[in-house]
């Protein structure tokens, strides 16, 4: 088995060979062009401008060609190898200076900086999409996203550190052959870093759908609303980097007379990330994504606000940049972490892989935010009269204070208007669930061809909108007929459990033994579709558990459903879906969600509490729900009690209410599940 560490730095090296060649177009390309290559500068920014247009095209068709890419090796995997020597030639193309008159250069610049970024997009891209291949812990994935963001870093540190010297080493005094030379080592060094991140990373997580057959215009009905969130946030998290690194140097020259730090000033903005990067993963399991972007929206705005009034001290000017370097870069890589959760949440809700083209209009709107905010910055500079290397206007001061103040607080309050819409958090765990039970579906499918004729395509959107006909439920999960054995005569089972004790797990080893549905979360979706409120399926699902402080509980009759506030309308419509479900001649799991209340009158019924000991669940916390402690495990157990009981009147776990108690402490889920249907073929015996 492939080490974990070897995957985490093979996946992070990656974005440092990137960075190699990325960071060096950034601050050097348009210096190159102007003073080195001899393009006029009004020709290199219509180029530059020209080019980004063309690369968002590249892009965008890059993530096609992923989704649709399905070979041995992965999706996104194999371009690491086809992209790599490319990159290598077209960085030496990039940086060669042909024997052509100014027009022939031109046309040069033109062709060979396309196909740099072309190249770029080919290993790119794929890079922004695999991480969802490679693993499927949350946590995992986390640390893999802070390794390469802090492989990122150590690229662009690389750069600015030993760029300049190296093109005066190997030029001697001819900056053009210093140039090419320092780029032609970059291009080999990430070349072979390519070729490492192929040899080190393996796509284990298959997608639970195929694009193989999808059409292009039905690719894009995957982008979710969660997805468009994610690529405003890039928008405005690259404004942000932008406006700040553009403008910190004009800031400490020109308003505070403090050219002296500019060095220091630039290696804080390196480094003061570092910790923050670090300590995400870590991070990601304590809290949820969305708090930990308001923390670190937080975090920069008072680090610019002490900048700002602290102006006179030198400890308050470097304390505010580490301050803002640690805002800045836990914007950076939450925004990072979101992606995969967003990927799997395409798959979840619209039943298609678009990893390929999330990642595409990640990358436009990254440039496009880039693009918009360095005209936004040119402009300001202008209208304040800017002159460089002068002694500035009091309107210049002015706008290059707007610029670097009050501009990023701007963004950073929509960045945090745009993450209180995320919703993912929420529903993490059960949609990781559902995509792994779909993963061996298909699994059994392949092993049986038999069985892929009773899988229909899910289709999310497939409910019934009206509560006066029978629920349309075989989307939820197809009937698989067994492979050997008896199956039992039709079964309800419902499961109760301690949060963190294995019951989901137990529930998901019945639905597979008893070849049946499997109703947890699906149960609150259908409710919602019912009730026409128009609340998101995932908000409804982050509060199902929630109790009203004002109506009755314990609602044995349905009658004045229109005076009901919205907990109690979701609770009976709940118990609609469950009742009719089991008037269904199948068998069922039930997980939660009252049904052993709701289907207490039914002899087919059989009912189990599950629970476990504090030592298991704590380890199951820290092993199975992101690192969750004992008291957040039972901060949630609470909320399920109170629901419970708020609703059927009787007290959670009390024996009297279930056929078994079962404590999984000490055994294994695969005999709790086996013990479950032994006691019910022991009754009907």
């Amino acid at each position: 088995m492939m080490s974990k560490w070897r995957v985490r730095i093979g996946y992070g090296m990656g974005d440092l060979g990137c960075n190699l060649v990325f960071s060096t177009m950034a601050s050097y390309l348009m210096v190159f062009y102007t003073d080195v290559f001899g393009i006029a500068a009004a020709a290199a920014g219509t180029m530059m401008l020209v080019t980004k247009f063309i690369d968002a095209m590249t892009d965008t068709m890059m993530g096609i060609i992923v989704d649709h890419t399905h070979t041995r090796w992965g999706q996104g995997r194999p371009y690491f190898l086809i992209g790599a020597i490319p990159f290598a030639i077209f960085t030496f193309l990039t940086f060669y200076i042909p024997d052509f008159d100014a027009t022939g250069k031109l046309i040069w610049a033109y062709v060979t900086y396309c196909l740099l970024c072309t190249a770029y997009t080919v290993v790119n891209i794929p890079l922004n999409t695999i991480v969802p291949r490679l693993t499927s812990d949350i946590h995992e994935r986390d640390i893999l996203v802070s390794t390469r963001m802090i492989c990122a870093m150590i690229g662009t540190a690389i750069v600015m550190s030993i760029t300049a010297p190296l093109v005066d080493f190997f030029g001697a005094g001819n900056e053009a052959q210093g140039y090419l030379v320092t780029m032609t080592l970059y291009g080999i060094v990430a070349m072979l870093i390519f070729f490492f991140t192929f040899s080190s990373t393996k796509e284990v997580v298959p997608p639970t759908v195929s694009n193989e057959h999808v059409r292009l215009r039905d690719s894009f009905k995957g982008l979710t609303g969660q997805a468009w969130i994610l690529f405003f946030l890039n928008l405005f998290y690259f404004s942000l980097y932008v406006v700040r690194n553009t403008t910190v140097i004009y800031y400490f020259k020109y308003n505070l007379d403090r050219s002296d730090l500019l060095a220091l000033v630039g290696l804080l903005g390196i480094l003061s990330g570092l910790p923050m990067l670090l300590a995400l993963p870590s991070l990601e399991t304590r809290f949820k994504k969305r708090s930990l972007m308001f923390f670190s929206v937080a975090l920069y705005v008072a680090g610019d606000l002490l900048i700002y009034f602290g102006q006179s001290s030198i400890f308050c000017l470097l304390a505010g940049l580490v301050v803002t370097g640690l805002g800045i870069y836990g914007i950076f890589g939450i925004t990072f972490a979101m992606q995969p959760d967003v990927i799997d949440y395409s798959e979840y809700k619209k039943n298609q892989s678009v990893a390929g083209l999330i990642a595409a209009f990640q990358g436009f709107f990254v440039k496009g935010g880039m693009g918009l905010t360095s005209f936004v910055v040119g402009l300001f500079l202008n209208m304040g009269g800017y002159v460089p290397n002068a002694v500035q206007s009091a309107s210049a001061l002015s706008a290059i204070e707007t610029c670097f103040i009050w501009i990023p607080i701007a963004l950073c309050a929509i960045i945090a208007a745009l993450i209180y819409f995320y919703k993912l958090d929420y529903i993490r765990t059960d949609m990781t669930a559902e995509l792994d039970l779909r993963r061996q579906i298909l699994a059994s499918s392949r092993e049986n061809p038999a069985i892929a004729q009773a899988i229909p395509q899910y289709d999310p959107e497939a409910k019934r909108c009206c509560t006066d006909e029978p629920y349309s439920i075989e989307f939820i999960y197809p009937t698989i007929q067994a492979r050997g054995g008896k199956d039992m005569e039709k079964t309800l089972i419902t499961i109760s459990r301690q949060f963190g004790s294995g019951g989901r797990e137990i529930a998901e080893l019945l639905t597979k033994k008893l070849n049946c549905h499997h109703y947890n979360s699906k149960i609150v979706e259908m409710a919602a579709a019912n009730l026409h409120n128009g609340v998101a399926i995932e908000e409804a699902i982050a509060r199902s558990y929630h109790t009203p402080e004002e109506a009755q509980g314990n609602l044995d009759k349905y009658e004045g459903f229109e005076r009901m506030v919205e907990n109690n309308r979701m609770y009976v419509e709940q118990a609609k879906v469950i009742l009719n479900v089991a008037e269904r001649p199948e068998s069922a799991v039930f997980l939660g969600r009252c049904a052993d209340y709701i289907l207490q009158n039914r002899k087919d019924v059989f009912s189990f509490f599950i629970y476990a000991d504090d030592d298991f669940r704590a380890e199951r916390g820290k092993l199975k729900y992101h690192g969750m402690s004992l008291k957040e495990l039972n901060r949630e157990e609470n909320r399920r009690k109170q629901y419970y009981e708020f609703y059927t009147g009787q007290r959670w776990g009390d024996p009297t209410n279930y056929d078994m108690m079962i404590n999984t402490s000490g055994i294994s889920l695969e005999t709790a599940a086996n013990t479950i249907l032994a006691y019910i073929q022991f009754c009907r015996s």
